[in-house]
């Protein structure tokens, strides 16, 4: 049936054409199966005009927008994150994401989290391991990982 699934995906995702695949089910041209419920289909014109756009960025902002960026540059690289993050399963590769600030507290791991949670639909950190032995401990939880296919991972004070 599928002759080539590259991945799966949880969340609707755009392709590198430029298409939004919102409907559950194999989409040939990626590889990718959109595993969706039918409660939670979005509603996505196929051509938006440029008052929805504006209103989706503004909605796919919402998670972000009370975060403290030190300048439109750090805005449009979190944006860029996160719309890297939608388009994601349709891409045969794509870079990662690394969060810096000069202070503790600052919401790097909220921010992060906000991501992970884009596309994977659940919230969570996975903790580094310390002392004797941790090393080979994480190399192997990361390995389990990229072969679970996961599409986010944060990795929080390393």
């Amino acid at each position: 049936m599928f002759s080539n699934l590259a991945s799966v995906a949880g969340v609707p995702f755009v392709t590198p054409q430029g298409d939004v695949v919102s409907r559950p089910g194999y989409h040939q041209g990626t590889g990718v199966y959109l595993a969706l419920h039918s409660v939670d289909e979005p509603d996505i014109p196929n051509a938006p005009d440029r008052a929805q756009l504006v209103a989706a960025l503004r909605q796919v902002w919402r998670p972000w927008a009370s975060f403290k960026f030190a300048g439109s540059d750090d805005r449009g690289a979190m944006l860029g994150t996160i719309l890297g993050a939608v388009c994601r399963p349709a891409l045969p590769t794509a870079p990662g994401t690394m969060f810096d600030a000069p202070v503790q507290g600052s919401g790097k791991t909220l921010a992060a989290e906000a991501v992970a949670t884009l596309v994977r639909g659940v919230r969570g950190v996975a903790p580094w391991s310390t002392g004797q032995g941790a090393e080979a401990e994480m190399v192997k939880r990361l390995v389990s990982l990229c072969l679970e296919g996961g599409q986010a991972l944060v990795l929080d004070n390393i």
